[in-house]
């Protein structure tokens, strides 16, 4: 159930970790998403989205029991309760790693040009180039997904709750070894 909100959770948490999504579509694929990245990128999507999964599910829950107006149906509040977690827990993804690159940034500047002269940033754009080309050469014929539309009245309280979801700690590493390219 809520299988739909579980592939949003994960393609939005790839995407903020420098990942690409595509849902392949048909019969035996409609629950699938096919993530691209790097293999620490996809590591570490995989782990925050396990986490978070089991933190939106319960929270739905929680939020249903108690705070889901009378008469209304559980599901699309629980629904649109998903909704608004997935946006504020992608959004604070998202700043967690814009600032965790920014210190990076510093290090950097604070020591000097890096190894190979280049900068974080760049190195992250390079990145995410060769990500889209792989994901572009896999599927070169996508479509753009269609906006969501949903009821119930549970967005409001699944975004104050994804304020309060445990995200971890920052998740941006790049003084390992070298990246390796996986889909």
């Amino acid at each position: 159930m809520y299988v739909k909100e579980g592939r949003r959770l994960l393609a939005r948490i790839g995407y903020e970790m420098r990942c690409r999504s595509v849902y392949p579509g048909g019969n035996a694929n409609r629950h699938r998403v096919h993530l691209f990245g790097f293999e620490a990128d996809i590591q570490a999507t995989e782990v925050l989205f396990a986490s978070l999964r089991l933190q939106m599910l319960a929270g739905a829950d929680r939020a249903d029991r108690l705070h889901r107006p009378v008469g209304e149906d559980t599901r699309a509040y629980k629904r649109s309760w998903m909704l608004g977690f997935i946006r504020e827990v992608t959004a604070r993804i998202g700043a967690a790693q814009q600032a965790a690159r920014a210190a990076a940034e510093q290090r950097t500047e604070a020591e000097g040009e890096g190894r190979d002269g280049r900068s974080v940033a760049l190195v992250l754009a390079d990145r995410t180039t060769v990500v889209e080309a792989r994901l572009a050469a896999r599927y070169p014929k996508l479509n753009k997904t269609r906006p969501t539309k949903f009821k119930g009245t549970g967005y409001r309280q699944g975004v104050a709750d994804g304020r309060d979801a445990d995200i971890g700690g920052p998740a941006f590493d790049e003084e390992g070894q070298a990246p390796q390219l996986a889909f």
